[in-house]
């Protein structure tokens, strides 16, 4: 998947939430994949992007492995994230 894919699929799942109000939509297949890829752009460890983000660095290992799903909520942080980054 390109970056530009994965940028968009992260931004699809938050449109998705909003538009369904859902309280969670599970992204275990390719959530983690998109969270590692994206932390890598902006080449912050797991902890310091975990500290950005306001999470454990165990939580968001979990999240990047599949282990925990992505909420809509850390899926916008993350795109706040990369917006500073750019």
């Amino acid at each position: 998947m390109e970056h530009g894919d994965k940028v968009k699929a992260l931004k699809a799942y938050i449109a998705a939430y909003d538009a369904y109000q859902c309280e969670r939509v599970s992204v275990l297949a390719l959530g983690g994949e998109i969270v590692r890829y994206l932390r890598g752009l902006t080449k912050m460890s797991v902890r310091k992007f975990a500290v950005a983000m306001n999470v454990s660095p165990s939580y968001l290992s979990k999240v990047e492995r599949g282990i925990e799903t992505l909420s809509p909520e850390l899926a916008r942080t993350i795109c706040t994230l990369l917006e500073m980054n750019e």
